[in-house]
């Protein structure tokens, strides 16, 4: 690969994790403003989920991780955890 390649690899990389930033941003914003949390107004349970396979649990860890992969983003303290457990229980790729 040439350094102009390696270069353009790199250009790319930070574009497609710019974009996913901003939508795990608007995802985690969205959670909390449609009340979908567990104390909010219309919460995302369990049956809202069955057609889906996964659980209110699974989307409440998705939710924690994209407010950690923003503080990780920004030099905050994230809250360690086996986000790959949690990827990996909503991945629809596999």
């Amino acid at each position: 690969m040439s350094k102009i390649a390696f270069a353009q690899e790199g250009q790319a990389l930070c574009t497609e994790l710019a974009d996913v930033l901003e939508r795990f941003k608007s995802y985690f914003a969205t959670y909390f403003d449609r009340g979908y949390n567990g104390g909010g107004s219309n919460p995302i349970v369990d049956g809202d989920l069955t057609s889906l396979a996964v659980t209110a649990a699974q989307i409440a860890a998705s939710i924690t991780l994209a407010e950690n992969i923003d503080k990780f983003a920004n030099n905050q303290a994230i809250f360690q955890s086996d986000y790959d457990a949690t990827i990996n229980g909503l991945r629809t790729d596999i």
